[in-house]
């Protein structure tokens, strides 16, 4: 079964809600929403489909996200600031 995302409707639904369990948004729309939330005051956020509160979300599916949308939360590489010089 594909779950599909309730707002952008074209990616994957892989957040998925708990404790009530459902999967209903993907990634994408669900940072969009949770930032629009925070700004509202709108929290907590409440499921689409049984409008419990949704007090976590947890990354369902392959738990392995690509560099390129989790670089955000890394913090900066500091490995070029160790210049040793040696006379």
């Amino acid at each position: 079964q594909e779950d599909e995302c309730v707002i952008c409707v074209n990616a994957k639904a892989t957040m998925q809600t708990s404790p009530c369990g459902h999967r209903v948004v993907c990634r994408k729309c669900f940072v969009k929403t949770i930032q629009m939330a925070v700004s509202q005051r709108l929290l907590p956020l409440r499921c689409v489909i049984c409008r419990a509160k949704i007090l976590r979300l947890k990354q369902s599916g392959n738990t392995a996200l690509p560099n390129s949308s989790s670089s955000w939360s890394m913090p900066p590489s500091s490995t070029h600031h160790h210049h040793h010089h040696h006379h």
